[in-house]
Formats: C-alpha cells, structure tokens, sequence
C-alpha cells in the first residue's frame, strides 16, 4: 500500500544517514586537524578544503578560517576554505560559529541537532545549502539568507521551535520572505514559516505548492487561509498549528490528502476537505482532539492507517460510497462515534482500526470484506452487536478483546466459512 511504501523511503533514507553519519566518525573523516578543526581536501588542484569533524565533538564558538595550513605538511602551502562539509558539526556542543567570504555551500545535516546554536550569521559567499542542514536546533531563533543564495534544500527548519525570525536579502534572485515566511522569489512555492510568527497568515494567491511541514509547530499562528490555486500541499504541512480553529484547502487540491496535513492541530474543530481528494493520508488529522465533524468527499476510496487516530471529540464523518480500504487505527480512540456506516463493496478494513471506540454501540460490516484485521473492537467497551458479511471469511486474531457489552453478532446467509460465532 501507498502509505507503507512512503515509510519504508523515509525509513531507508534516515537509516542511511545515521549509518553515513556513524561512518564518518568512525573512520574520522578529514585530511588534518589545524586548530581544533578538521578539514577534508576537496580539491588538490584549486587548493580548497571543506570543514569536515574533527577528533571529537565540537563546542563552544568556532570560528573557521579562509585559509588554513596543514599542520603536518607545511610545504604544501594554504588552502582556501569553501564549504562546510556532511554532518561538520552534527550534534555537536557548539554556541556560535563565523565562517569566511570564502564558504560557498553547507552541506546535507552540516549542523543537525545543534541544540545551543541560537544565531547564525552566513556570509555573504553562500550559495548552497543542503537538506536538514539546520534540522532540529532548537536554539535557533532567526536566519538571514544573503543575496547570493541560490538553493535551499529540504527540511532545513523542521524542530526549530524558537526560530521567530527568516529574512532574506532583497537582492536575491531566489528566495524571498515576507512576515517571516520564506517563499521562492515569484512566490509560487512557500518554503516555511517562522515557528514562533505570530500573525494570522494569509498565503498570497500566487503560490501553488506548500512545502512539507511549513507550517509544523507554529502554535502561535491564529489562522491560515489558502488561496484557490493551491494545487499542491506537502506532508505535515501544517503539523502541530496547535492554535487553530478552522482550514478550508481549496478544491484545487486534488487526488492524495497529505500525510500528517493537519495532525495534533489540537483546537481544529472544523476543516473542509476538497471533492477531488481520493485518499486520506497516514496520520492526516491524528491527535486533533476538539474536531467533532468530518465531512469527505463522495470519491474517497482509502482512508490510510491513524488518519483520525485519537480524535476524542470526533461524533461525526461520512463513510463515502467509493471507499474501498481503512486501513490500520483509522479510527483508533476515537471515542465520541456511537456508529460509523459502511458502504457495501467495501474490501478492507486494517487491524485495530476502531480500537478504544468505547461509545460504539453497533457494526455492520458490509458485503465485499473477506477478513477483518487483527484486534478490530478491541477496548469497544459499550459495543453490543456485530453483523458479519457473507464475504468474510477471515475475523482476525481476538476481534472483541474486552468488549464487555457484546450480546449479539450475527452472520449473513450463505456464509460458507462463518456459521456459528459464540
């Protein structure tokens, strides 16, 4: 299924990294060690190093110099200094760093996890910056990006729950920023949002994609409004808004809801999702405890695993007539639904999907489902009656663990695997 495919790439991505990020402390990735830092040639021909870890964990403030000399072959003369290199200063101790007019790029994760890091001046050489290259310092509360910046990677603001301020220079070609959200130059594709900004946002009528997690842990930011051209909205795109209270997504969002688009939005009570979505994404309104209505659109044919896991106060959704698969812990907790209504023709329904339900009184599963996952009522305390189809063929492992109210369940005529359920 789509969602497990999407795990196992993130998966395999980050295993790759901390293995790459291990490797290179293991095998103690630079050339030489001049003042404390370790530097990697990256070309013998122009002369020029990249700064690389060192023999240990970096603290404190460090400052890295345009040219530097090998301690150990003085003969070779200077090298210039032009990048930060792959997980450099990755959970490192490290308060501040200056770096060179000679620096060009900072690559992938080059300062992942540096927690204490609360400002970071970048010259004015820049061009590149990697993926997650600033991931998860938390310390970081602003970051100006010089004219000559030309790509931003990925990821490069996710976990950085004090960042309240991005700016970029007004003569760059690239990028621009406005209220302290960071956009591509024509502003077709916001990037990121401040964590800590404070206005109610308004994206422009321009813009057609929003970034993965642009929005994530902004529990400040009182409103949203999408314009209609919006064709495109990444994964946790709106992760953790935590303050607010309504999101309407424009129509022009079709086909595949994001994963995580609205999860632990805490005080969402209201969202209007698009008649051309399909799916459902994983985690897609997970943890968002004060929804109580949910209204799809007649096209949905899946609804993927945690969809709508730990919606306390959810009392109200549809069940489209073209959906085909819940799939595991859709609607795990969610403890306010006396009943959900099935369509027929109905293929799949995953494991544990209405588990901790508690006010769930009644279920039919409809014809077309030939087995139930595992632990399907489990904790579905008030459940009373259960009507089979004369599909199923399968119940799954321990369907009614702890349902203390169970009376009834029932099996349709012509059943040829289920005839009798004690």
């Amino acid at each position: 299924m789509k969602y497990l495919s999407e795990i196992r790439s993130t998966c395999v991505r980050y295993t790759l990294l901390v293995i790459a990020f291990l490797l290179a402390i293991e095998t103690h990735a630079y050339d030489f060690i001049a003042d404390g830092v370790g530097y990697t040639i990256t070309s013998t021909d122009n002369r020029t190093v990249e700064v690389t870890m060192g023999e240990g964990r970096y603290t404190g403030k460090i400052v890295i110099p345009s040219v530097v000399v090998n301690p150990d072959d003085l003969e070779a003369g200077e090298y210039t200094v032009v990048g930060i290199g792959f997980a450099a200063f990755a959970q490192s101790g490290i308060t501040g760093i200056t770096m060179p007019e000679t620096i060009t790029y900072i690559a992938n994760s080059a300062f992942y996890m540096c927690s204490g890091l609360t400002t970071i001046t970048l010259p004015e050489s820049l061009r590149t910056i990697g993926t997650e290259s600033f991931a998860s310092c938390a310390g970081l509360r602003r970051i100006h990006f010089p004219a000559a910046v030309e790509s931003i990677g990925s990821g490069n603001f996710s976990a950085t729950n004090q960042m309240s301020t991005i700016t970029v220079d007004e003569a760059n070609t690239h990028y621009c920023a406005e209220y302290s959200v960071l956009y591509d130059k024509a502003k077709t594709r916001l990037i990121r949002c401040a964590t800590l900004n404070t206005r109610a946002i308004t994206v422009p009528a321009t813009v057609t994609t929003i970034d993965a997690g642009a929005f994530m842990s902004c529990i400040n930011v009182p409103s949203i409004t999408l314009p209609d051209g919006l064709t495109t909205i990444g994964n946790n795109a709106f992760y953790a808004c935590s303050n607010i209270t309504s999101i309407s997504i424009p129509e022009s969002v079709t086909g595949y809801l994001a994963n995580g688009i609205l999860s632990r939005c805490t005080r969402l009570a209201q969202v209007v999702v698009p008649s051309g979505i399909t799916e459902i994404g994983l985690n897609a309104m997970e943890g968002c405890t004060q929804l109580t209505t949910v209204s799809l659109p007649e096209g949905v044919t899946e609804i993927h695993s945690h969809a709508f896991d730990n919606c306390y106060s959810l009392s109200n959704i549809n069940m489209p007539s073209a959906l085909k698969i819940i799939d595991a812990y859709a609607f795990m907790n969610c403890s306010s639904m006396t009943s959900f209504d099935l369509p027929d023709g109905m293929e799949e329904i995953g494991e544990r999907t209405f588990e901790g339900c508690w006010r769930l009184t009644q279920m039919n599963i409809p014809e077309g489902i030939t087995r139930l996952g595992d632990r399907l009522f489990e904790n579905c305390t008030s459940l009373v009656s259960v009507a089979l189809p004369s599909t199923l063929a399968n119940l799954g492992l321990n369907p009614f663990n702890n349902c203390p109210s169970l009376a009834e369940v029932t099996v349709a005529d012509g059943n040829p695997f289920l005839s009798v359920i004690g």
